[in-house]
């Protein structure tokens, strides 16, 4: 392989890495939001 081959190697290895990261570490935020969201409206809905 050239190197130019083993920079878009990389580069694609990295891509995915960074996308698979953002995607866990946005579902993990989207859940603890979903939470928040989830016990405040308990709160409210007490009398």
């Amino acid at each position: 392989m050239t190197i130019f081959e083993w920079i878009i190697v990389i580069l694609v290895s990295v891509l995915i890495f960074l996308f698979g990261l953002a995607g866990v570490t946005g579902s993990i935020f989207f859940d603890s939001e979903r939470n928040q969201s989830r016990s405040e409206d308990k709160l409210k809905n007490k009398p």
